[in-house]
């Protein structure tokens, strides 16, 4: 795991550049995107992305008991092992981090409330 440490201590604008520098990485532009257009890819890759990460990260019975944990390190962990097919590889950590913050229960709403009225 990528230096998750330094990941854990970013307000959601700084890992938002860190995944808006990682996309900007993989496409190899001539010249580094301005701060604004770094952010917007950010946002618009995770957007883009969000039904994956549902799938896989809702569909986890480890990920929804450690959701009800917190924010913490193993629930980043598990997050991180189940995005990692599906995500920019220097993008990782700062996805993983930023659902964990924004609340895996929320983003998991839905399809574990449905599971629970079975």
């Amino acid at each position: 795991m990528d230096n998750l440490n330094a990941y854990f201590e970013m307000d959601d604008r700084d890992l938002l550049l860190s995944i808006g520098n990682a996309l900007d990485e993989d496409s190899r532009a001539a010249f580094p995107a301005p701060v604004g257009q770094l952010l917007l890819n950010a946002k618009n890759y995770i957007h883009s992305k969000l039904g994956e990460y549902q799938i896989r990260v809702c569909g986890n019975d480890t990920v929804k008991e450690l959701a009800t944990g917190g924010f913490t390190t193993e629930l980043v962990a598990a997050v991180i092992g189940l995005i990692e097919s599906v995500t920019i590889g220097a993008a990782i950590s700062p996805v993983a981090i930023l659902l964990c913050k924004r609340g895996v229960l929320k983003i998991c709403d839905n399809t574990w409330n449905l599971d629970d009225s079975k």
